[in-house]
Parts: structure tokens; sequence; C-alpha cells
């Protein structure tokens, strides 16, 4: 069994019931909200302005949201079959465990991402956008979920319950929101890379976070279990 194996597993798990499909059309609806429906500037058909800060604006908390919902389930419902200690009983290291873990959900993120672009398709049909500046957001979206990913599933490890390892991950990522430190606020860094400013200091702090706590995760699950090498 290796790295891919339970990805396509994690993958497979999401997308055969209804909650991966059901997580893709709820992000979609969030972001795509504030452009067309919402009564504020950020509606491209009220302001004529073909802009879509508020169409990236509404990523980092629709992520606080949706992607603790996501990661709820991935070591609780594990830790309460017992499943974990098969999955390690058959040889498998934690390491490649945890990353299996990460990959098979990053995927279904990675999809949500995709099924949006649809919306600065269209804002592009009114008036011109700089679509390096679409890119950076994709991009600065792609690394902020990545490291939430992580932190939410280290979270998830300490709890058995799915609704108490929501609660915790919800509440990490309102504090990484909220935090008046820029050099740990979440939505500082997103909002730099949003604007197109490519600055390469954000995209290391999220690649880090992500490291550091996929690296906790590890841990946590051999302090736990038993001590095997990755």
């Amino acid at each position: 069994m290796s790295i891919w194996t339970i990805a396509r597993k994690e993958w497979q798990h999401q997308l055969n019931g209804l909650l991966g499909y059901l997580f893709c059309a709820l992000f979609v609806g969030a972001t795509a909200y504030p452009v067309f429906f919402s009564q504020s500037y950020g509606n491209v058909f009220l302001s004529g302005v073909a802009d879509l800060r508020a169409f990236f604006g509404a990523f980092p908390f629709t992520f606080s949201v949706f992607i603790p919902a996501l990661a709820m389930r991935s070591w609780a419902e594990e830790r309460r079959l017992g499943t974990v200690e098969l999955l390690l009983s058959y040889g498998l290291p934690e390491g490649q465990l945890v990353l299996g873990k990460f990959l098979g959900q990053y995927g279904l993120i990675v999809l949500s991402l995709a099924l949006t672009l649809p919306v600065p398709i269209l804002v592009g049909q009114l008036a011109p956008l700089d679509w390096g500046q679409v890119l950076c957001g994709y991009l600065g979206a792609l690394f902020f979920a990545a490291a939430s990913l992580a932190l939410c599933q280290f979270l998830g490890t300490f709890s058995q319950h799915q609704i108490l390892a929501f609660l915790l991950c919800s509440l990490a990522m309102t504090v990484l929101l909220m935090v008046e430190s820029t050099l740990l606020n979440f939505a500082w860094h997103f909002q730099n890379v949003a604007r197109g400013v490519l600055d390469s200091r954000d995209l290391v702090f999220y690649a880090l976070f992500c490291l550091v706590f996929l690296f906790a995760s590890r841990q946590t699950l051999i302090t736990r279990f038993w001590s095997r090498p990755w």
C-alpha cells in the first residue's frame, strides 16, 4: 500500500457519497455569490465594474468553514472505527498515511477551485481582466488551502468526534484570520497574492506552515501508536 493508494481511497470516499459533491457545489456558490448575487459593490452587475476583489476576498472565510468541514472526518472517523490501527498494522508508515489522506482531500479542494473558473471567465466577458492577477489569486488560494488543510487534519487527530473536530478547526482558522500579527495572519498573506503581488515570502509562509503540521500529524500518530520510520 502506497501514498497514492491512500490518496485514491480518500478521494473515492469523498466522491462515493453526497458530501464531496455538496462540498464542491456549496464552495462554488459561496464564492460566486458576492460577485453576481449580493447587494454590495462587489456585484459586477450593480457596480458595472469587472472586478474580482469580492470573489477572491470571499476565499479565506469560505475556506475557514469548508476546510474544517472536509477535514473533520479524516481522523475522527478513522479513530472511531479503529481503522487507523488496522492501516498501521499493514506496515504502512505513519508519514505515508498522513500524506495520502492529505493529498486525497486536497484533490477535492483543487477540483472545487477549478469549478469556480467560470466566474472570472464570465466577468472577463464584461470587460478585460488582468489574467495575471487572476492566476496569482488562484495560486494563493492553492497555498492557503494546503496550509489550512494540514492544520485541520492535525487538529483532527485529537478527537474521535467529528463535530468537536469541526469546532476546533473552525476556531483555529478564525484565530489565524483575525490575529493582529501580519506575520501569522492567513488573510493578510492571501490578500497580498490575490492583488497580483507575487511575493515568495507569502508562498513560503504557507508552504512551511503546511509542512510543519503534516510533520506534526505524523508525530502525533507515532506518539499515539508506536514508533516507525518514514
